[in-house]
């Protein structure tokens, strides 16, 4: 996007959207959820199913203004308890998300703003945070980050470090996380992966958390970014992911839910 445009977009208040879904009852555990899904990401994951609305595909995305979306919320705001905002990585919008979360806050009080971000931008986080516009985030655990995440070696080490400063945010700022521990086959030694997850959940000083242990789904099941890649680590089966899940409660973790 060129400068210009950019600008533009924010003087009129446009965000980059896939769309919405008025009610879901699957993307925030016991939240009857009002779901957005923003464009753009700064990650190549290649297990992505949502890489049209990462890669911003001129087919799926297209600029609202955020009093329509404020609108269309209001009006499905008897259904739901949150606003659940993902993508792509909303948090490469930042300056109208803030300005529409600003907005909800104003609008309706009392709803639930939740966020799904990769956890990679601990700056724009913060900011959200430090406002209150936040009450609930939701992010992937990739492990090994470097795969999971697509990029480069030097890319991947410097933004898993990000990672890192983005939870410990959530423990400052006492918001409720969603830590979605990503289940592969074949990649990573089950008691590697458990071990990983557990130092990350103490050292980061975490505690208002849940995990939710969600197995990497691929074809036949969903079309990914890569095909091939999810062929080869993909679909775990049922029993591996139940396994792993114990583990992780055995090492007593908040072990919330196990999709299988």
């Amino acid at each position: 996007m060129d400068k210009k445009t950019l600008q533009h977009n924010l003087k009129h208040n446009l965000i980059l959207t896939a769309g919405w879904k008025d009610v879901s009852l699957i993307d925030v555990p016991g939240e009857p959820s009002f779901v957005i899904w923003l464009c753009g990401c700064n990650l190549k994951c290649p297990f992505c199913h949502n890489y049209k609305i990462a890669d911003c595909s001129n087919e799926l995305c297209r600029y609202v203004d955020i009093e329509e979306i404020v609108s269309t919320l209001k009006r499905a705001s008897r259904l739901v308890t949150t606003f659940h905002i993902t993508g792509g990585e909303p948090l490469l919008q930042i300056n109208n998300i803030e300005r529409l979360l600003k907005l909800v806050r104003r609008e309706l009080p009392d709803i639930i703003i939740s966020i799904n971000t990769n956890c990679t931008l601990p700056q724009h986080l913060e900011l959200l945070l430090r406002e209150g516009l936040v009450d609930h985030v939701a992010t992937d655990i990739k492990i090994p980050f470097e795969v999971l995440s697509g990029l480069d070696s030097k890319d991947a080490k410097r933004l898993w470090i990000s990672f890192t400063e983005c939870l410990r945010l959530m423990s400052k700022y006492k918001v409720k996380v969603e830590l979605r521990v990503l289940i592969t086959k074949d990649l990573i030694e089950p008691q590697e992966l458990v071990n990983k997850v557990h130092k990350l959940v103490i050292n980061c000083s975490l505690r208002d958390y849940y995990l939710v242990v969600n197995p990497l789904k691929g074809p036949p099941h969903l079309s990914t970014r890569s095909n091939s890649w999810c062929s080869r680590y993909c679909n775990p089966s049922k029993n591996y992911v139940l396994s792993i899940a114990e583990e992780l409660r055995m090492k007593g973790l908040n072990v919330l839910k196990v999709n299988t």
